[in-house]
């Protein structure tokens, strides 16, 4: 663990060597990391559950972050992973999509209006490549370049 308590300049975090990061996101205060080893990392704030881990507290210390290893989560091979405000999409190798977190204005496509602490389905119309979110909202564009 890092023992500043701001980190000023880019600095390999320890512990990190699963794989190879395929991306990074971040929200309001959480961050995920996608490797390609089928394993996401996260750390932050999950007071909506926007890291994915159920009621896990607040992912951060005062002497630097936590880096939670979070296993598979069932959302299979990541393609692709964007944060909003607080919550998560993770696009699937598959095209599938799965998203957990904030969802007090629908944001995770999954028809409902509660926060989800735990990856949800969303079921797409077509086959997702990539996802981008904001504050409230979250969108995916499919392979045949579809909203």
């Amino acid at each position: 663990i890092l023992k500043e308590k701001q980190i000023r300049t880019p600095t390999k975090l320890p512990g990190m060597r699963t794989g190879s990061f395929l991306g990074v996101s971040c929200g309001f205060a959480h961050t995920m990391l996608a490797t390609d080893q089928e394993v996401l990392f996260g750390c932050g704030w999950n007071s909506q559950g926007q890291i994915g881990v159920g009621d896990a507290p607040t992912v951060a210390t005062a002497s630097g972050p936590v880096i939670p290893k979070i296993k598979r989560l069932d959302v299979g091979t990541v393609r692709h992973v964007s944060c909003g405000g607080a919550h998560t999409c993770v696009v699937t190798q598959t095209g599938g999509g799965r998203t957990f977190g904030a969802n007090s204005c629908a944001q995770l496509g999954n028809g409902k209006m509660e926060d989800s602490r735990q990856p949800v389905v969303v079921e797409l119309d077509g086959v997702a490549t990539v996802s981008a979110c904001g504050e409230e909202y979250t969108f995916v564009i499919t392979e045949d370049h579809t909203v």
